[in-house]
């Protein structure tokens, strides 16, 4: 059975962290997370199906496919869930940013161009 894929920055603090969270819920199993290319632009999923998605929209298409990773947002009503995970994604976007500047070393998934 294939796998989905999960390409972030394995060099980015705050990506790792993102991806020890969903792998936490998720697992080895059913994904694979793989290093971004140096051109990536966006954190970037691709389902089981081979169908590529990026940013909020990855995030959204993975709680469809992998529910588990909306106990995240546990604190919120079942209906804002998704909604809470894309803004938790979003903070995390900017803290990538400010990680870039800070370090001079700018994040490949948090790039935009």
């Amino acid at each position: 059975m294939a796998q989905a894929k999960l390409i972030y920055d394995q060099g980015c603090p705050v990506c790792c962290y993102f991806m020890n969270l969903v792998k936490s819920k998720i697992g080895t199993d059913d994904a694979q997370y793989l290093p971004a290319s140096g051109v990536a632009t966006d954190f970037e999923y691709v389902n089981k199906l081979g169908k590529r998605f990026s940013g909020t929209t990855a995030i959204e298409q993975m709680a469809k496919d992998f529910p588990a990773i909306k106990s995240y947002m546990y604190a919120l009503p079942d209906k804002y869930k998704v909604l809470g995970l894309k803004v938790a994604y979003k903070v995390g976007s900017v803290a990538r940013q400010v990680y870039g500047k800070v370090t001079g070393r700018g994040c490949n998934c948090g790039k935009r161009h």
